[in-house]
């Protein structure tokens, strides 16, 4: 798995996550979701773009 697919998961992931959240499906206020999944999609690239994902996917 190449890391542009790992971006592309990660993002349809958060799309459909605040789709389940619009229809219900998820109890929690769908604009704290949003920022939530605004916030995760910042710290990720941040991440990656300061120590390399490699490095940060075998760190943990």
């Amino acid at each position: 798995m190449t890391f542009s697919m790992l971006d592309t998961l990660l993002l349809l992931s958060l799309v459909f996550t605040q789709r389940a959240s619009v229809e219900g499906r998820f109890k929690k206020d769908w604009i704290e979701l949003i920022s939530a999944a605004v916030l995760g999609v910042g710290l990720y690239f941040s991440i990656k773009e300061l120590i390399g994902i490699e490095e940060f996917i075998f760190h943990f």
